[in-house]
């Protein structure tokens, strides 16, 4: 089968979204698909617009001789009203991680995003969704919240990319090789000039997924149960948060909720500080401004090994986004032993049961995020108990082949009908 697969900039894995396409990719390209990427230029909401009347690109989709068309749904301003010219025979699928109109932003925005996003889903021929919220997010805004109409499958993300990493980790776990400010990355981790657009505006040619992810799943958590034991009763409670520091991953709740609580503790955050430089400086503001210079760090893009050893030293994963369709941090965060502090808005619902393996809070309100971690950092046995239930969901959840498999068995229904 030959599979298209469109989306914005290279197909990396620079967040969770484009891990999950990465990873599906990987397996379709691996079980013998042909997988052909269409890479366009990573701009402006209002300026990705301008695809919609790209005949270029409508060319090349045409000429690919296509079975099936993948296109990530944050490419949607791109080909809300280009799908509908588009004149394939290849069913196009969107892959949706979450809606950009459920993330909070003002209102008139949001009418226009929700306009856009409606129109794009209303283009395609079926869904694959990350989580049962997103599904009923895309239901809602397509059918008015009626059962699908299109059909759709729900294929979970999973949280193992440590897997390589997994001696790694162990290995750098000691307090020498904590990740340190100098670990943030150079330009050269950030997407390559290779992957800008030409001077037509666009990348001249689709470009085959030319590398996969060869070494073997993952067969289980990557801490053991000691470990979280032994390491639940080690020092200040360590907060962990992972993500592209953006504005959705509301990170100036978390650190008004910890300046709250008055035992020891730190907090690392990890991720791209150069994605919303403008939030990244009011963060640094705060943290000075709520005097915890000494307890708060921002690391920076960790490379996969240094961010397991991060995780692995960590007692607590906390991201209480505005929302998250799912969050694959989330997963990765457990299969370390993590208990997991996440936002009662969106997906994480369906991995966070509440006092079991984690806690959901009220985004909007610090108290919250005060009220779940203090007890944290003087019972340490809740901590261990906690550490061993998240263990014990990640074992459950789907490996990326389950879920690459799931996809793939979709696919071959649309195709084949």
């Amino acid at each position: 089968m030959r599979v298209g697969f469109l989306v914005y900039g290279p197909l990396d894995e620079r967040s969770g979204g484009f891990l999950y396409d990465r990873r599906v990719a990987d397996y379709l390209q691996g079980r013998g698909d042909d997988v052909v990427v269409f890479s366009l230029p990573e701009r402006s909401y209002l300026q990705s617009t301008v695809d919609n009347v790209d005949r270029s690109l409508r060319r090349r989709l045409r000429s690919a001789d296509l079975d099936v068309l993948l296109q990530d749904e944050l490419c949607h301003p791109s080909l809300a009203w280009l799908n509908r010219r588009l004149d394939i025979s290849a069913p196009v699928v969107a892959v949706v991680h979450h809606l950009r109109a459920d993330e909070s932003r003002p209102t008139w925005r949001n009418a226009l995003v929700r306009r856009l996003e409606r129109a794009y889903l209303r283009s395609v021929d079926a869904f694959v969704c990350n989580s049962e919220t997103t599904r009923r997010a895309v239901s809602t805004l397509v059918d008015g919240g009626t059962e699908l109409v299109a059909p759709s499958v729900v294929a979970y993300p999973a949280g193992d990319r440590f897997r390589s990493a997994k001696s790694a980790a162990t290995a750098e776990s000691s307090e020498s090789t904590e990740p340190s400010e100098s670990t943030e990355p150079s330009e050269s981790t950030e997407p390559s000039e290779s992957t800008e657009p030409s001077e037509s505006g666009r990348p001249s040619d689709p470009r085959e997924s030319s590398t996969s992810l060869s070494t073997p799943e993952s067969t289980g958590p990557m801490v053991s149960p000691v470990r979280v034991r032994s390491r639940a009763a080690d020092g200040p409670l360590r907060i962990v948060c992972v993500g592209n520091v953006t504005r959705r991953k509301n990170v100036e709740t978390l650190l008004a909720g910890l300046a709250r609580v008055h035992r020891p503790w730190e907090l690392v955050v990890a991720g791209s500080l150069t994605v919303d430089p403008d939030y990244v400086e009011a963060l640094r503001a705060a943290v000075g401004r709520l005097g915890l210079d000494d307890r708060v760090r921002f690391t920076g893009r960790l490379a996969d090994a240094s961010l397991a050893a991060l995780y692995e030293r960590s007692h607590v994963f906390a991201m209480p986004s505005t929302h998250e369709g799912f969050g694959i941090a989330y997963v990765e965060a457990m299969g370390f032993g993590l208990p997991v502090v996440a936002s009662a808005s969106g997906g994480a619902s369906e991995l966070v049961a509440d006092e079991s393996n984690g806690y959901l809070v009220d985004p909007t309100n610090p108290t919250e995020v005060t009220d779940v971690v203090a007890p944290l950092c003087r019972n340490r046995e809740r901590l261990t108990r906690l550490g061993l239930a998240a263990l014990a969901t990640y074992d459950a959840h789907p490996t990326w082949t389950e879920t690459g498999a799931r996809v793939g068995t979709f696919l071959d229904s649309l195709v084949a009908g």
